[in-house]
C-alpha cells in the first residue's frame, strides 16, 4: 500500500501465477533484489526477524515480510479463511499496524501444499509514523510465537468450519 515496491513488479508476479505458482512473494534478500534508503536499525531488526521466522517456521523463505504478495484467488480465500492468529475481527487484526500476518498465511500455504515462489524486488524505504521498529518487533515476536505454537499443536492441519 505504501508502494515501497514499484508497481512494475506486478507483471512478474502475474507471470509466476500464470506459470502455476499459487503464491508469489517479493523478496528484498534474493539475488537481484535491492533495499533502497533503509536505516541500519531497521535492516538489522529485519534480518533478525527473518532469521527467527526461517528457524521456527519457514526455512526455505528468505523474506516473509516484504509487503509485495500475490495469490491465486481461491488460494487467498482459503488462506485468509484459515488464519487463526489474524482471524477477521480478532483483537490482533484491528486497524493499521505492522504485523506478522504474512508469516501465518505462508505457514498455512506451506501446510496445505501450495507452491510459494519468491521473486527479487527493489524495495524503497518509506518513512512513516505507523512503524515503531522496537515496539513492532516485540509485538511481531509474540505473533510469530503464537503461529509456532499453533503449528506445533497441528492447528493448521485441518480446515475450521
Amino acid at each position: 500500500m505504501d508502494q515501497s515496491t514499484p508497481i512494475r513488479f506486478v507483471e512478474e508476479a502475474l507471470r509466476q501465477l500464470e506459470a502455476g505458482n499459487d503464491v508469489v512473494i517479493g523478496s528484498r534478500w534474493r539475488k537481484g533484489a535491492a533495499r533502497v534508503g533503509e536505516p541500519l536499525t531497521r535492516n538489522l531488526l529485519g534480518r533478525g526477524f527473518a532469521l527467527l521466522v526461517r528457524v521456527l517456521l519457514l526455512d526455505e523463505i528468505s523474506d516473509s515480510q516484504c509487503g509485495f504478495k500475490s495469490f491465486r484467488r481461491e488460494v487467498a480465500d482459503e488462506l485468509f479463511r484459515n488464519s487463526i492468529v489474524f482471524r477477521m475481527g480478532s483483537r490482533g487484526a484491528m486497524g493499521p499496524m505492522v504485523s506478522a500476518f504474512d508469516v501465518e498465511l505462508l505457514v498455512v500455504a506451506k501446510k496445505r501444499g501450495y507452491s510459494i515462489k519468491e521473486i527479487p524486488v527493489i524495495w524503497h524505504h518509506v518513512t512513516t509514523r505507523r512503524v515503531s521498529p522496537f515496539k513492532d518487533a516485540y509485538r511481531m515476536f509474540g505473533q510469530v510465537m503464537q503461529v509456532w505454537f499453533n503449528k506445533l499443536r497441528g492447528k493448521y492441519e485441518s480446515r475450521p468450519e
